[in-house]
């Protein structure tokens, strides 16, 4: 782990309103474990059993768990008798992806105009315009996407149409 991290747990509530299907979210205790030098799984059960007897709560009310580290996920699952539904971190990637691959072909698009203005020529040119260089999307990286798409906003009024024609006829095929 690196110097600056810092490992936390966050424990919610989410209970049944009054209202029909509705359930209300609450944040309980936000901190850190005692002893960061142990991740392990009984540490994490440990940290939740104290948590857990300071709201007068048990094991046996918590319905499911959700923790960014699986191996750690698996082995409280099992020990607790808590159901896991996976990483919270992968979830998250699963929903992002899901959203992005509505708009697919149009990061595409972006990302090949994006590619043309790294060229050798309309990068010389951008350069005596901005300082900010073009960024290519890196499909791995979670905000990469956006991140592209905002430095092409920022460097696009140094950019010449002209220039250019050529190059977003071939990125409207």
């Amino acid at each position: 782990m690196a110097a600056s991290s810092t490992h936390c747990i966050a424990l919610f509530l989410s209970f049944l309103t009054e209202k029909e299907f509705v359930y209300d979210t609450r944040l309980l205790p936000f901190s850190t474990l005692e002893d960061e030098i142990c991740l392990n799984a009984d540490e994490h059960i440990a940290f939740v059993t104290y948590l857990l007897e300071f709201y007068d709560k048990y094991w046996s009310n918590v319905r499911v768990l959700i923790d960014d580290n699986m191996s750690v996920n698996r082995q409280i699952s099992s020990k607790t008798g808590v159901p896991s539904i996976g990483s919270s971190s992968h979830r998250f990637d699963l929903a992002v992806n899901n959203i992005l691959d509505i708009d697919e072909l149009i990061l595409a698009k972006g990302n090949r105009l994006i590619v043309k203005l790294r060229t050798l020529t309309i990068s010389m040119r951008l350069r005596k315009s901005t300082r900010l260089r073009p960024k290519v999307r890196n499909v791995s990286w979670r905000n990469s996407s956006y991140d592209i798409l905002l430095r092409y906003k920022e460097i696009d009024h140094c950019i010449d149409v002209d220039e250019l024609d050529q190059t977003r006829t071939d990125i409207e095929d």
